[in-house]
This record gives structure tokens, sequence and C-alpha cells, in this order.
């Protein structure tokens, strides 16, 4: 399902998905906007009923929003410039390498902003 939505996010003036239409940058940026679905998932989970402590529901939705921009940034300014020099393939180890690299930011930057 992240991956549906990664794609629709990147281009959602596709009705329907040709893989032939995707460039190097929008290839990165599905990989960006993927990868940062599945840390933003990861974290909320993680999270548990943490955010129940929120002073309302309006503030959890605003803290979510804020914390998938703050993952979205990280993920683009770790994998972003690896991705693009790499035309868009690296290996697994790498990218899983970049993503902690990019959750240990994640983690660092939030605990300074919250």
């Amino acid at each position: 399902m992240a991956i549906q939505e990664a794609v629709a996010e990147v281009l959602p003036d596709v009705a329907i998905f040709d893989p032939a239409i995707l460039t190097p940058d929008n290839i990165i940026a599905i990989m960006v906007e993927f990868l940062t679905r599945i840390l933003f998932q990861q974290v909320v989970e993680d999270a548990g009923s943490a955010w129940n402590k929120a002073p309302s529901d309006a503030r959890t939705a605003q803290a979510e929003g804020e914390l998938f921009d703050l993952i979205q940034i990280a993920i683009d300014r770790h994998l972003g410039p690896r991705l693009a020099a790499a035309g868009g393939q690296l290996p697994r180890a790498e990218v899983e390498r970049l993503q902690r690299s990019a959750m240990d930011d994640v983690w660092r930057d939030w605990e300074n902003f919250a």
C-alpha cells in the first residue's frame, strides 16, 4: 500500500500507472516518499500509546504531520543525493544504512523539537 501511496503522491496526475513514463528523478522521489511512509509508520507504531498524551486529537494530528515532514526531510537529505549519484540504484545494505542514519537524525531532531 505504501508504494502505491508514494507513486500517487509523486505522480498525482497519472491516472493509469505506466513504468515507461518514470524518469530517474521520479524514481528517486518515489523511493524517498516510500521510505518516508515506511519509517513514519514504524515510528508511530513504536510510539504506541505515547500519542495519547497529546492535549487534543488536533494536536496529535499536527504532531504526526510535523513528524512526517521531519522524516521526509531526513530521508531526502540522506538518500536523495546517494540515489541520484547511483542512478536510483543502491544495494539494499546501503539503503538500510542510510535509513538508520536518517532515523538517528529524526530522533535527535524530534527530541530537540518536542
